[in-house]
């Protein structure tokens, strides 16, 4: 009887004592096991198995989070701090109570702005809402969270707006030797400090049928210093881009919740937005042979004093459908390139 139920926001928020603020608390926890998924749930088959007694055939991990979702009315709108904190655990079970604390969102929302660890205002498709292994490509940042500071402006009819500084997403920079002296090998050249933050956009649409969405990213690339040269001088920074769209279009006429979600991304001298979860340069062998395919945001001459980067261009398309046979059962086809 103590506790006043505050119907603002939806279900579950009610009235801290004494003051305006609704409050929800909530959470999850999550329990895995899988065999034959070579020690790495993000990663599943395509974590470098060498197939052999060292394989981590067995994986187990678990996760948890409690939410915090406090909200109250002032004179210019609703006024929002949301977080959740938790545990995660590692695949292979290598965990003590300092390396398994997790925190995916911290935010505020007011008057229009979001500030704090929240999702990249960039992202439309979502991986895990139909992909089990994480690692799949695309610019998804709704797991780990992304440092942000956005506003938005809504515009009426589901129509809104947001423009964004965010965290720079970098990959790696490669500073390709010259072969005399060197052999041709291929060294790797880390960024420079944090100078400038991704400049993010979008132009977002929302309605009973599904939501559309065009987005743009601005990111700085620079380098540190030449590895190779006889002074301490660098490649100029170069700025580089991100463009995308995405789809997203409801099907109740095949099942209740049903769904199509697609995005397409093209980057120059910011891979990341085409590939978010990066942890590797992929490598094949073949015998004596070996393949590399190097994931770079730009590529420049480290033997020779002077040479500019060369930026890096990719792209790729997602799509997945989601059907849902009952509340409580759904079978997700997904893919991309």
């Amino acid at each position: 009887q103590y506790v006043k139920i505050c119907s603002l926001y939806g279900a579950g928020f009610y009235y801290m004592p004494g003051t305006d603020t609704c409050l929800k608390v909530g959470g999850w926890v999550r329990a895995e096991y899988s065999y034959g998924n070579n020690g790495s749930f993000a990663w599943g088959w395509a974590n470098a198995d060498v197939n052999n007694r060292t394989t981590n055939n067995s994986v187990m991990r678990a996760r948890g989070y409690i939410t915090a979702d406090a909200r109250e009315q002032t004179e210019y709108g609703t006024l929002r701090s949301y977080i959740a904190v938790g545990i995660s655990t590692s695949d292979v079970g290598a965990d003590t109570a300092s390396n398994t604390f997790s925190a995916n969102r911290a935010f505020i929302q007011f008057a229009g702005f979001t500030a704090g660890i929240a999702q990249s205002f960039y992202d439309f498709y979502s991986v895990p809402a139909s992909s089990f292994w994480g690692a799949f490509p695309a610019s998804d940042t709704g797991d780990p969270g992304w440092q942000v500071f956005a506003y938005t402006a809504q515009f009426g009819n589901g129509l809104s707006a947001s423009i964004s500084a965010e965290e720079r997403r970098d990959t790696q920079i490669v500073s390709a030797m010259t072969a005399f002296g060197t052999g041709g090998v291929t060294t790797t050249s880390s960024y420079g400090g944090f100078q400038a933050p991704d400049v993010v956009g979008n132009l977002r649409l929302d309605q009973a049928w599904g939501s559309a969405q065009v987005m743009a990213a601005a990111h700085n690339v620079n380098p540190t210093y030449y590895t190779a040269a006889p002074t301490a001088n660098g490649p100029s920074d170069k700025w580089g881009y991100a463009v995308g769209a995405g789809l997203k279009l409801n099907a109740p006429m095949f099942g209740p919740g049903d769904y199509f979600q697609t995005q397409v991304n093209y980057t120059n001298g910011a891979s990341r937005y085409v590939f978010m979860t990066p942890n590797s340069n992929w490598f094949k062998a073949t015998g004596a042979t070996f393949g590399f395919g190097v994931l770079s945001d730009s590529v420049y001459n480290a033997g020779v004093a002077g040479s500019s980067q060369d930026l890096t261009t990719g792209w790729g398309v997602n799509a997945a459908y989601d059907h849902f046979w009952n509340h409580q059962w759904k079978t997700s086809l997904y893919g991309g390139y």
